[in-house]
């Protein structure tokens, strides 16, 4: 008879236990999870009239985008250019598709391990057309490693990359997949479009290179071949060699 008792006192304890974990996986375990903002930026594509970005101190001088009605400027100082295409989309969506890996750590002791000073990180700034701040970021370190077999031959090689972020204002630091910290590593020159003549190549059916003495000489389009010929001058005349 008692150890009839005893052993349904020990499916009772039992029994508790079980309900405990449960409690356990079913409450507490999804409020930890919560804690782990799902998306880190947030803002209206729509209503951005400017991207600030300052570079880490000393690798280049800080630049902007500035949005005037559907065009955009690149901005260094009193340099005005006009950015690569698709420059500012990418920015954007780059920023608005940060989704957090992990909470790597909190608290601003541990800023300067991960990069995340002001002088260590690049700043990007989005900014509405009267200049309020929608969204700031700083973006630091940059990890990687090396998953599958480096010996296996093509696609054997691959490379996992993390890089450490935080928002502007807050102290806690996360860890990003990807190649964030490389996006936005470049200067002035990288983003402004560096092209010198747009025209359609099929067009073009001469062209003429005035230079020094009697070097000078004209690439000529005959059918779908180009000719060269040599202009040499005779006193005030200009003869041409083909």
């Amino acid at each position: 008879m008692s150890k009839r008792f005893d052993n349904r006192k020990l499916l009772i304890i039992l029994a508790g236990l079980i309900v405990l974990l449960l409690l356990t996986v079913i409450v507490r375990i999804p409020r930890e999870r919560s804690t782990l903002k799902g998306t880190l930026v947030e803002f209206d594509t729509a209503s951005v009239g400017g991207i600030e970005i300052t570079p880490k101190t000393g690798s280049s001088e800080p630049f902007s985008f500035r949005r005037d009605n559907d065009k955009w400027d690149i901005v260094r100082g009193d340099i005005v250019a006009v950015p690569i295409q698709g420059a500012v989309k990418n920015i954007m969506s780059e920023i608005l598709a940060i989704k957090p890996r992990s909470l790597a750590a909190v608290g601003e002791s541990k800023w300067k391990e991960y990069e995340l000073t002001d002088s260590l990180a690049t700043r990007v700034k989005i900014t509405n057309s009267k200049g309020k701040e929608l969204a700031g970021l700083l973006i630091g370190r940059f990890s990687y490693r090396q998953t599958g077999d480096p010996y296996g031959g093509y696609g054997g090689n691959n490379i996992e990359g993390t890089t450490y972020v935080r928002l502007d204002g807050e102290k806690e630091i996360y860890a990003v997949d990807g190649f964030l910290a490389f996006t936005f590593s470049g200067g002035f020159n990288d983003w402004r479009d560096k092209t010198f003549v747009r025209c359609n190549s099929d067009d073009i059916t001469k062209i003429t290179f005035t230079l020094p003495a009697d070097s000078s000489y004209i690439l000529m389009k005959r059918d779908s071949l180009w000719f060269r010929s040599e202009e040499r001058r005779v006193g005030k005349e200009c003869r041409s060699r083909w």
